[in-house]
This record gives C-alpha cells, sequence and structure tokens, in this order.
C-alpha cells in the first residue's frame, strides 16, 4: 500500500483551460478524496457566490436486448477557482462520505452539464448512497435560461450558454459534449492531455455558474 503523503504527490496535473493555469488532481483513494474536497470546501467558503462546476462522463458499456444502449459511470469532475478534482469511479476504493456531504451542501450551488433526475438516481445507485444528489446542484442551461429569462436556453449546447452568459471559452471543436458518453475508454493512469479533456466541461460550468451568480 503506498502512503497517503505519497498518493497525495500523485495523478496530479497543471494545465490550462481558457487561457486560466489550474491544478487538477485525480484519485481513486477515499483518503485521498477527503484530502482534496476538504481543499475545494475552503476554497468554495470563501467564494462569493459559492459555485462548484460538476461534471459526470460515462462510457458506453453494453446494449440492451432491445437495443438500447447501457452507459457506466467513470469519473465524476469537480471545479472550483483553480483547482479541478477528478474522481475515477471505476476504480475508486470506497465512496467518502466527505464528497457525498459536498456534493449535498446547500450552500454551495453545484453548476454542471446534464444535471437532472435519471442522471442522479444512476449516480445515487452507483455510490449506494440513500441521500439525493440533486438538490444542491442546477443544471446550467437552467440556470443560464432562469438568469436570463431565456426559456429557449434551456437545452442549449455549453458553447452557446457561455456565449450568452458572456464568458469567453476556447473553440467549438475544445468541447466534449457532457451529455453523451465519453467517445474512449480511458486508461486507469491519465495523460495530462486527457486530464484536460475530462475537466473542461465542470471548469466552464463553473465559469458560467460564477459570472452570472456574481451579476445577481
Amino acid at each position: 500500500m503506498i502512503p497517503i503523503k505519497h498518493l497525495l504527490k500523485m495523478g496530479v496535473h497543471t494545465i490550462e483551460i481558457d487561457g486560466v493555469p489550474l491544478k487538477v488532481s485525480v484519485a481513486d483513494c477515499a483518503a485521498v478524496i477527503d484530502w482534496h474536497v476538504n481543499d475545494m470546501k475552503i476554497i468554495a467558503a470563501r467564494s462569493n457566490p459559492s459555485v462548484v462546476g460538476l461534471d459526470l462522463k460515462s462510457r458506453l458499456r453494453a446494449y440492451t436486448n432491445t437495443n438500447l444502449p447501457v452507459y457506466n459511470y467513470q469519473f465524476l469532475v469537480l471545479c472550483v477557482g483553480d483547482r479541478c478534482l477528478i474522481v475515477y469511479l471505476d476504480h475508486l476504493d470506497c465512496f467518502p462520505d466527505s464528497l457525498i456531504g459536498f456534493l449535498n451542501d446547500e450552500s454551495v450551488c453545484h453548476v454542471g452539464v446534464a444535471i437532472n433526475e435519471g442522471n442522479c438516481r444512476m449516480l445515487k445507485h452507483k455510490l449506494l448512497s440513500s441521500q439525493s444528489l440533486t438538490k444542491a446542484g442546477v443544471d446550467v442551461g437552467e440556470l443560464v435560461a432562469r438568469v436570463l429569462g431565456k426559456s429557449c436556453l434551456l437545452t442549449s449546447p455549453i458553447t452557446l450558454l457561455a456565449r450568452e452568459a458572456g464568458v469567453n471559452i476556447g473553440k467549438q471543436e475544445d468541447f466534449m459534449d457532457g451529455t453523451k458518453a465519453a467517445s474512449k475508454f480511458y486508461a486507469k493512469f491519465l495523460s495530462s492531455a486527457e486530464v484536460k479533456d475530462l475537466a473542461k466541461d465542470a471548469f466552464r460550468c463553473y465559469k458560467i455558474g460564477h459570472k452570472l451568480l456574481s451579476s445577481l
């Protein structure tokens, strides 16, 4: 077993998204996740408004007898300020209470891609949790539509949502659609390019959420 003090130094990537340098940690150990969640809670508490970007990345697992796709959640991504945490659900030893508590913290607005009852219900099953994971979260499309008073934006792509919110982001081809399964299977140990690919949507949800809630 690798001691925690060494695990904390592994899986750490310094990347840049939309010109912003970010520190991204990839974790599949509950004790390491505890440490990072506590750090993110402090950052979120000091921020006004208190916003966390959230994304779920999935991959196609199989097809049912009626040819319907079955997806498996592979990653949970959280971003606040210049910090991001990628939780590798496929390899997680156990899901820490600290993370469930953070996801349910009603003092924090979790803004994410495809945050809906269906996805949160599947994630709740994955975590074997009896707690709701929706009460502190809002889909980025719903937030933009509600704040700007434009119902037509409810199901818009994140590129359009960012433009409507006045958030400067990268080119359209830089985006991964968070409502669909990831197009490839990610290895257990991620490269910096893969980390950047996974963190983009959550970080941009954070930027959009922070910009809109700051305007109120």
